[in-house]
């Protein structure tokens, strides 16, 4: 789900109130990641993927939410195939505040903006994880 700042409800502003006492951020988007549970297979139309990790990554004085999983197409007309990936969601900005409507931990992020940051990140992960992409919300 996408947040424009103007666009949030005052319970949705509730996670804006924390401001650190050294540095204050301003938001552009804001954005949630439901933590619907780890090695958890979603079954899709060409096959099924499940996230294994999640990392919380110290960045400077933030932190920054990137998942680990897995994806097969096993159940698709054209052949068989799989990847590993980490998806890098952003700088978490409320970790597990809320939950859905489905009782799931909701995180808010803000989505990495900085070219050079998203550079070495991708570096780093390919490096440390078993994976073959990496992708940046």
């Amino acid at each position: 789900m996408i947040f424009l700042l103007k666009s949030l409800t005052s319970a949705d502003k509730n996670f804006l109130k924390y401001r650190p006492p050294v540095q204050i951020w301003e938001y552009d988007l804001v954005l949630k990641y439901v933590h619907h549970g780890l090695n958890k297979e979603i079954t899709a139309i060409g096959g099924h993927y499940a996230v294994t990790k999640e990392i919380k990554l110290p960045v400077e004085e933030r932190e920054v939410l990137i998942t680990v999983g897995y994806g097969v197409m096993d159940t698709t007309c054209c052949g068989t195939g799989g990847c590993a990936y980490a998806t890098v969601h952003g700088y978490i900005l409320d970790w597990k505040g809320n939950t859905s409507d489905e009782g799931f931990p909701i995180t808010m992020f803000e989505p990495i903006k900085e070219e050079a940051l998203k550079h070495h990140l991708q570096k780093e992960l390919m490096q440390t994880e078993a994976i073959q992409q990496v992708n940046f919300i």
